[in-house]
């Protein structure tokens, strides 16, 4: 069965791997999240480092497809997709 997990800010900013935590499940970021992550992006402290990484982790998954529909996450059948 093919469970839902919305990640937020904090999640993302403590451990942007967490995106990867899900692997047979669905991972929704909603869109105010990124808005959120955005303004972290010019520090220079960990929080900024994974701030970026995270975007940086979106961009690869943009080249998949549509993240507003949802690209795959994993081979064990997960998902990803932004939320607005």
């Amino acid at each position: 069965m093919n469970k839902y997990y919305v990640l937020d800010t904090n999640v993302l900013l403590h451990s942007p791997q967490s995106l990867f935590a899900f692997n047979e499940h669905t991972v929704i970021i909603p869109e105010v999240v990124l808005e959120e992550l955005d303004r972290f992006k010019s520090e220079s402290s960990d929080r900024g480092a994974n701030s970026r990484e995270v975007s940086r982790i979106l961009d690869r998954f943009r080249t998949q497809g549509n993240l507003l529909t949802g690209v795959a996450l994993s081979e064990q059948g997960g998902g990803l997709r932004i939320e607005t």
